[in-house]
């Protein structure tokens, strides 16, 4: 009776190990089959500077192809066009795409440098990716724009997200303007309260140490 019981509990611990793989398994085809290329953009303020910095993968099977030229590196928030990468590069375009018409009142701004893949929009209208690219393949791009800030370029801080397609070839570009990329440290410029306090205790060392001396034989 013992090996009769042990060998059911053998028989059901195996059928509940097959349906626990097969579920999982299940699970992991439905994350490939619903898995679509994603690309982040971040502009963000560190030392005195607007920083923009751009990451991720483009899908753009599902979007028309409307054109190739040579752009430079700029933002224009009230009209949601931005560019980011290398000044002089060409570039391809495609859309159309669903989002937002603008990410703050700010009017043209070109960026002072620029590197990497040129990666953009032109509002809703389209979507920059570098000439010949292939869809899919990894993308990084930045540009700065020295002394300014997020309100200098106009930039509102939030979220902003464009869409394009359907299923499998359905993908989307977010801006992320006042946030850092992860694990990015952002350099900041005292202010007029921190380089007081910074004079304050220069000046007690200062006068510390002429105590000291004055008290020496």
């Amino acid at each position: 009776m013992r090996e009769i019981h042990g060998s059911v509990l053998q028989t059901c611990a195996k059928g509940m190990e097959m349906k626990i793989f097969k579920a999982l398994a299940a699970a992991l085809l439905l994350a490939c089959c619903n898995a679509h290329a994603v690309y982040t953009t971040y502009i963000y303020e560190s030392g005195g500077n607007v920083v923009a910095s751009g990451a991720g993968t483009l899908d753009t099977t599902s979007l028309g192809a409307l054109g190739a030229l040579s752009v430079t590196p700029l933002v224009i928030p009230v009209s949601a066009i931005l560019r980011v990468g290398t000044p002089g590069a060409s570039i391809q375009a495609f859309g159309p795409l669903n989002g937002p018409a603008s990410f703050g009142p700010g009017g043209l701004t070109n960026a002072d440098g620029g590197s990497g893949d040129m990666v953009g929009l032109f509002g809703a209208l389209a979507l920059f990716v570098p000439q010949a690219y292939v869809a899919g393949d990894p993308l990084s791009s930045s540009a700065s724009w020295s002394a300014a800030t997020l309100a200098t370029l106009g930039l509102t801080p939030g979220d902003y997200t464009w869409t394009w397609g359907s299923g499998p070839s359905s993908d989307s570009y977010t801006l992320r303007v006042g946030v850092a990329p992860p694990g990015v440290i952002v350099a900041s410029i005292p202010t007029l309260s921190e380089w007081a306090a910074v004079v304050m205790s220069a000046l007690l060392a200062i006068g510390g140490i002429c105590a000291l001396r004055r008290r020496r034989p």
